[in-house]
């Protein structure tokens, strides 16, 4: 290649400790045996990009989860107390936990209810705040999930619910400005800990990763290389298989302990036609068709 070539470190050093302490190098270097020179005929310099893109992508942890989830209770009560000038303060923050029921965004075996574990642990609160009672119109109904880009879902699952509630939330860990928008027209207040916007998405022109005038230039270079192997990582992946840079060109670069979303690039979570994931991606299930069972293993 001619022109400026800013993949000479050993971009491998830079990942964040706690991806170091989570992914072992082994794993890391199983994942680099994917890119094989079919773009830039120089199996060394796809490595060098994709440890590039790799150092720049954002991993939570479970102790990150758990701070994200005090965050966001805490901006709960701050909401709720606004205007608040009264001296018993212990008193009304009680009232207001006894008024609200929180509930996780989704399915019983998606994400939104699985986290609820880590939500009520952190923040010390009943079990009770949990339990739904369908014949009560409760006066404040917080929904829970992890991450939500389009908002879409997200209102689809409120409307399914039908509780009765004075005041509905949506407590996010990350939303994009776009669910945030959705959400506030339907009368849905957001709550988040974290807003993604346009610099989020990895090859958009004001993307982060490409901020650096030195980089610019190789940001279609390094879009056409991920949109490549995205291919590759996506084949025979069902709904996927449009979507090489993220569902509905995502282009995210993010991911959690125990999952990552499909809107993040698939070179770091697809497992289609042999692509070796350096992140964890448990897909979704929703017909009994799609589940293959392996009977060997129960005998």
């Amino acid at each position: 290649m001619s022109g400026f070539w800013p993949f000479e470190e050993n971009y491998q050093e830079y990942i964040c400790c706690c991806l170091a302490e989570k992914i072992s190098d082994v794993q890391i270097e199983k994942w680099l045996g994917n890119f094989s020179g079919r773009y830039f005929e120089s199996v060394e310099s796809e490595k060098k990009l994709a440890l590039w893109l790799l150092a720049h992508f954002t991993y939570y942890t479970y102790d990150d989860v758990r701070i994200l989830y005090r965050n966001i209770f805490n901006q709960y009560l701050h909401e709720k107390l606004y205007g608040y000038k009264g001296d018993n303060l212990a008193k009304i923050i009680t009232e207001i936990i006894e008024e609200t029921i929180f509930i996780g965004l989704g399915n019983d075996s998606e994400s939104g209810n699985n986290i609820l574990y880590y939500f009520r642990q952190e923040n010390q609160l009943s079990k009770s705040c949990f339990e739904i009672d369908r014949e009560r119109n409760y006066r404040n109904l917080v929904y829970i999930d992890d991450v939500t880009i389009s908002g879409e879902q997200a209102l689809t699952y409120i409307k399914s619910r039908n509780i009765k509630a004075e005041n509905t939330y949506a407590a996010l860990m990350i939303a994009t400005e776009q669910a945030v928008h959705r959400l506030t027209d339907t009368k849905v207040k957001p709550i988040t800990a974290l807003v993604l916007d346009e610099r989020d998405r990895a090859f958009s022109e004001s993307a982060y990763v490409f901020s650096d005038k030195r980089i610019a230039e190789i940001k279609p270079i390094a879009q056409k290389f991920c949109q490549l192997y995205g291919e590759l990582a996506v084949k025979k992946g069902g709904y996927m298989e449009n979507y090489p840079l993220g569902f509905d060109n995502g282009q995210y670069m993010l991911g959690f302990e125990y999952n990552t979303p499909d809107n993040t690039l698939p070179i770091f979570w697809g497992m289609g036609d042999g692509w070796v994931p350096l992140f964890k991606r448990y897909q979704k299930i929703y017909n009994g068709k799609e589940y293959l069972l392996d009977a060997r293993k129960y005998y």
